[in-house]
């Protein structure tokens, strides 16, 4: 727990070395596992984190319900690998499937690797219908946890639910009107106007997404979860200021991610459509072999 509040709070070299103390002390500790995840997530060491949670496998793999979420890290790197289909295949095999206990923790991991297929145009097949489904099966006449209200969010606009999208955003707008607890701030201040944003996305009004997020992109924090799990809205407001055609917008901000992880292939991949859109051609073919070039190196690791 130590070596993960180092790593949110940017020590990362010092959150890794508490991280691999602790594993030291005790293999199996998957929190222990899961910071040290985080460390190399945040770094952009794709090939590192692999290698030190394929190497771990047994440790980690089975035996316990936060597993689900270390899988969940796994399928991230290999997102930034380029196998989407080593992705999907996690997804289905420890994320979400039939036999998925449907706790909140592992339909919001489900809801946060779909959403960057979506942003990346890869076709879901069908997946988001079923979990849109499980998501519907736990809704009520309340709000849960604001962080996990807009997962299911995410889930419904993924598979075109729309009317449940906006049933549950009016449900949480319901809940934090006067309410003076942490989750009513959490929700008005970044929960509801993120869903908004997502909503807007997925309907394809992307100047509203743009809109909706980038005021509060500087108070995601305040909204709960990582800083890897949070990324997922840093992403959508890219891609929404491209789509929207927010050229200065899409260039600032892409350059802004790269600064802070300039060995992620999203970032390089993001980054040359930001700079194809404002017309610089041979900035986005450039960004471009940025990306190959690390992508080739990832794709290494995985293939152990």
């Amino acid at each position: 727990m130590h070596a993960f509040g180092l790593e949110e709070a940017g020590h990362y070299e010092a959150a890794e070395e508490a991280g691999l103390a602790a594993l030291d002390a005790n293999p199996d500790d998957v929190w222990a596992v899961h910071a040290v995840v985080h460390t190399h997530e945040m770094r952009g060491e794709v090939a590192e984190g692999l290698g030190s949670m394929l190497e771990r496998q047994d440790d980690w793999g089975d035996g316990n319900l936060f597993t689900t979420h270390n899988w969940w890290h796994l399928a991230l790197y290999a997102l930034e690998a380029g196998d989407t289909s080593r992705a999907l295949a996690v997804y289905d095999d420890h994320i979400h499937n039939d036999q998925a206990a449907g706790v909140p923790i592992e339909m919001l991991d489900a809801s946060a690797l779909l959403w960057r297929l979506l942003l990346d145009g890869t076709d879901d097949g069908g997946r988001f219908q079923s979990l849109a489904t499980s998501w519907a099966a736990k809704s009520g006449p309340e709000p849960w946890y604001v962080f996990n209200d807009v997962h299911a969010v995410m889930a419904y606009v993924g598979a075109a639910r729309f009317d449940d999208a906006r049933e549950t955003i009016d449900r949480l707008q319901r809940s934090a009107a006067g309410a003076t607890g942490t989750n009513g701030f959490m929700a008005t201040k970044v929960g509801i106007p993120v869903a908004e944003a997502l909503l807007a996305f997925g309907q394809g009004r992307y100047d509203e997404a743009v809109a909706g997020l980038a005021p509060i992109r500087r108070d995601f924090h305040r909204f709960g979860g990582s800083h890897a799990q949070r990324d997922a809205l840093k992403r959508t407001l890219i891609e929404a200021s491209i789509r929207a055609g927010d050229k200065d917008m899409a260039r600032a901000l892409s350059a802004e991610r790269l600064s802070a992880r300039p060995r992620s292939t999203c970032n390089w991949l993001q980054r040359a459509r930001a700079l194809r859109a404002s017309g610089d051609d041979a900035g986005a073919a450039a960004a471009e072999a940025h990306s190959a070039e690390h992508r080739s190196q990832f794709a290494i690791a995985l293939a152990r």
